[in-house]
């Protein structure tokens, strides 16, 4: 099948599927202008994950990489198992995640940028929807999207690498205009271990390389994927064509106020 890209020109009514083999691109209508651009700020992170014996690589991969990006460790919020490790702030429980968030919402402010991985097994609840594996509980996508809603940041990045992961991904993006959605899986299919061990470690690591678009970081790792993949990448104000994790000093708009 031919690859085709969607540019960002056009937003409809209804959102627009854009196929390139098996991987998707979606974007939701825009309530506004949209005009996000990247500015100086500082960088928050949560890394997520219940099982650290079968997920701790993607955790590792995380942490080292923005510590590498000169990310303030205290801006860092590791949540892993029952909250004992090295590096581990809360346990991977509501409560944690709960905190995590709420500690999150006091210091990130208006010009910061957040970025969000989630990952452990996933499936489909009662309700149709996506679901997610804590330390003893489980949350759904609905549930996982009201609780970070109100985080007032210029825009965020939520990864989710869990079996029917997409499901997360298309809410995140459809319910909060200013926040980008990433999925290894379609909300339908399982996260197959290659997805995990091909798809993750280059997203991550051009999500956090210096200038390089969250586009171009999602293009980059689904092109080395196969055609039995579906990874997803959803968003709505948030132009993932003209965003970075880590702009370059001479992309950013404004005064330079940063970390680096």
């Amino acid at each position: 099948m031919a690859k085709e890209y969607h540019r960002g020109e056009e937003f409809r009514e209804k959102p627009n599927w854009y196929f390139s083999g098996e991987y998707e691109i979606v974007s939701f209508k825009r309530n506004s202008e949209g005009k996000i651009e990247n500015v100086p700020g500082n960088l928050y992170a949560i890394l997520l994950n219940a099982y650290p014996r079968e997920h701790s690589q993607n955790i590792t991969i995380n942490y080292l990489g923005l510590l590498n990006q000169g990310v303030n460790k205290n801006n860092i919020f590791v949540l892993e198992g029952e909250g004992i490790g090295l590096c581990v702030d809360l346990p991977a429980t509501r409560a944690g995640l709960e905190t995590a968030i709420s500690s999150i919402k006091d210091k990130i402010k208006s010009n910061d940028r957040l970025y969000f991985h989630v990952t452990n097994h996933g499936g489909i609840n009662e309700k149709g929807l996506s679901e997610v594996n804590l330390y003893n509980d489980k949350i759904d996508e609905a549930d996982f999207s009201r609780l970070v809603r109100d985080i007032n940041c210029n825009f965020g990045v939520f990864y989710f690498s869990q079996c029917h992961s997409g499901g997360f991904a298309e809410t995140i993006a459809r319910e909060n205009e200013d926040f980008i959605g990433i999925s290894n899986a379609r909300k339908s299919r399982l996260s197959r271990r290659r997805e995990v061990t091909v798809f993750t470690p280059p997203l991550i690591n051009k999500l956090f390389e210096t200038g390089t678009t969250v586009w171009d970081a999602f293009l980059d790792a689904a092109d080395k994927t196969d055609p039995e993949d579906s990874p997803q990448l959803y968003f709505r104000n948030a132009n993932p064509m003209k965003l970075s994790l880590f702009p370059k000093k001479e992309d950013l708009k404004g005064n330079w106020e940063g970390e680096r």
